[in-house]
């Protein structure tokens, strides 16, 4: 109760206990060090190798108990992985729907996405209110944890004082969008449009909507991304997921699973996408200097006849920085 919300250094003689107990990085864990490693999250800490001759307490612990080796040698072993341990940190949540044909009490999707793993969780709901959101984020956080950051729209549901109060009082920094720019958080929105295809698919196929939503989530999930290179189940579960054609395949054996994408790779998916992009969309660099006069279109408007455009307003420095965070495309240049 002394160390837990504070962040401390954790000091050991055992110079491989740095690298098991570390939160990255990959390696061959044991069990039961896996287990003391999965006790220790919660709880925020440096692990720092100092060398014996350095270290004037007491060398009890280590003596207390059998040997290290003897019972990792009786622990029961599961397959080997190379694990990249990662905790989805990161992020993004959005609704899909007002979907059509559906049950009434599933015609919105509520949608979080992990940004690291590309791991989806999908919410059927007939009302998407701020209690419906956090009642739904409160669940995952049981399974997956507390996020760092999390990505909204500007929706009334994420904009309300009972959301900002969820979000502050587990830490969490929560990031929204530009008005009307969709695109900036263009990982769940692209997982909704594979989702809605997904679902017309099998729906198609005369499946109910249930079994289309799992059915379209399974395959996703086992399905490696075209950023990352793996699938999501293997990003954040650590093996891949059983399909129905699996089970047609002979048996090999079990053999050890790389996890987790290069960052060069990432960052090279991209930059490849950004430049399509770019190029589909015709994008200009911008031009905006601190004195211009522009104006800028209003994301809302109080009544029908009132211009999509602002007053002429001339740019300062520090609205300038603001300005050129938005879509250019919603700025006119006077």
């Amino acid at each position: 109760m002394y160390l837990y919300g504070r962040h401390f250094t954790l000091r050991t003689d055992h110079q491989a206990l740095t690298a098991l107990l570390a939160t990255t990085g990959s390696g061959h864990k044991p069990l039961r060090l896996y287990r003391w490693s999965e006790r220790l999250q919660a709880y925020n800490f440096t692990t720092q190798f100092t060398p014996g001759r350095d270290n004037v307490v007491a060398d009890l612990l280590s003596r207390a108990t059998p040997c290290s080796a003897l019972e990792t040698a009786q622990d029961p072993q599961e397959p080997e992985l190379i694990l990249m341990l990662h905790t989805p940190l990161q992020g993004a949540v959005d609704i899909c729907g007002k979907l059509y044909g559906v049950p009434q009490h599933q015609r919105f999707l509520l949608v979080a996405y992990d940004l690291h793993s590309k791991w989806p969780e999908v919410l059927p709901t007939g009302s998407v209110t701020t209690r419906v959101v956090t009642d739904f984020l409160s669940s995952l956080f049981a399974r997956w944890g507390v996020s760092d950051t999390i990505t909204t729209d500007n929706g009334p549901q994420f904009v309300s004082a009972d959301f900002t109060a969820f979000a502050e009082g587990r830490g969490i920094k929560h990031i929204r969008t530009a008005l009307s720019h969709p695109q900036a958080n263009g990982g769940v929105e692209r997982f909704n449009q594979t989702l809605k295809n997904g679902l017309r698919a099998h729906l198609a196929d005369g499946l109910p909507f249930p079994s289309a939503l799992q059915s379209t989530l399974l395959h996703y999930r086992a399905t490696p991304h075209a950023t990352t290179g793996s699938s999501p189940a293997l990003l954040m579960l650590g093996h891949e997921l059983q399909l129905p054609l699996d089970r047609l395949r002979p048996h090999t054996g079990d053999t050890p699973v790389t996890v987790g994408p290069s960052g060069d790779r990432v960052a090279d998916q991209q930059r490849r996408m950004k430049q399509q992009f770019d190029r589909k969309h015709r994008v200009k660099s911008a031009t905006l200097a601190a004195s211009d006069w522009v104006r800028v279109r209003r994301p809302t408007r109080s009544h029908k006849l009132l211009s999509f455009w602002s007053a002429p307003q001339q740019m300062a420095g520090t609205a300038l920085n603001l300005i050129t965070k938005m879509d250019f495309k919603r700025i006119l240049l006077l």
